[in-house]
């Protein structure tokens, strides 16, 4: 076999790598979530204080202490709605936040340090005990990289985006301030990304919008 076959193949190999990835790093959280284990302290705490009040009651700080983002809550009370009261519809709201992350990572770092960096950043988080472990937990944390990316997204957008209109500012506004309404590590990124959105705008004379 010549070196321009062999080649050709490797090529065509690592075209599935990142599909591979994705599917291991799915199958990894499909399979702890579907296992269904009990609720610990923790989650139980989240669940009494979301299920048995009124809706509106459910925001902020829980009758345990526990405190959790509006919009977080809001989904976990939807699925309850929609499916029931059981451990996995409960652990929905979180689960799939941590789904859509793993092709987020990656197209993000790809776009920021190139293809292997991307497939890296793709093995390290589909593998990841934490990752895998807060998934599927009753808790916000494995909503929050999603959001967080999605934010670090936006910024980057934003500050290289040579014209901004007007309403493209605010949907812009809108996508940060629904992350934020769902995860309170993207007020942590707005507060420290946003300055730096406004310093390299400001660079560039670009800062008003069109």
């Amino acid at each position: 076999m010549t070196t321009a076959a062999l080649t050709g193949r490797f090529e065509a190999a690592r075209r599935w790598v990142p599909a591979g990835l994705l599917a291991l790093g799915i199958a990894l959280r499909l399979i702890v979530w579907y296992g269904n284990r009990s609720l610990w302290i923790d989650e139980a705490t989240v669940a009494i204080g979301n299920l048995w009040k009124p809706f509106a009651a459910t925001w902020g700080a829980h009758d345990f202490g526990q405190i959790s983002p509006f919009g977080w809550l809001s989904m976990v009370r939807l699925a309850t709605e929609l499916f029931g009261p059981s451990e996995q519809a409960l652990r929905l709201p979180t689960l799939l936040p941590a789904v859509g992350y793993l092709p987020a990572v990656w197209l993000l770092v790809r776009h920021l340090a190139g293809e292997r960096a991307g497939l890296l950043a793709l093995a390290f988080t589909a593998v990841s005990p934490a990752l895998v472990k807060y998934a599927v937990e009753l808790k916000p944390y494995g909503a929050e990289p999603l959001i967080t990316v999605g934010v670090i997204a936006t910024f980057i957008h934003l500050a290289r985006r040579p014209r901004l209109s007007v309403p493209a500012a605010l949907g812009f506004g809108l996508l940060v301030g629904l992350g934020c309404w769902i995860s309170s590590a993207a007020v942590i990124v707005v507060a420290g990304g946003l300055p730096s959105v406004v310093l390299a705008r400001t660079r560039r004379g670009a800062l008003a919008p069109d």
